[in-house]
């Protein structure tokens, strides 16, 4: 951030593409298809270990 004579902040103007791109959004998808994997997993383990 800079500031300007009078003291003021002069916030710059974030791109979308820089926006989109700090999101993360190939992590976040393999890291929610992981959790959906081991998820499933575990509940067909316990389903074969009852029953």
């Amino acid at each position: 951030m800079k500031k300007n004579a009078v003291g003021r902040i002069l916030y710059q103007k974030v791109p979308v593409k820089s926006r989109l791109a700090s999101w993360h959004i190939p992590a976040r998808i393999i890291c929610l298809l992981l959790s959906l994997l081991v998820w499933l997993t575990v509940s067909a383990l316990q389903t074969n270990a009852l029953g």
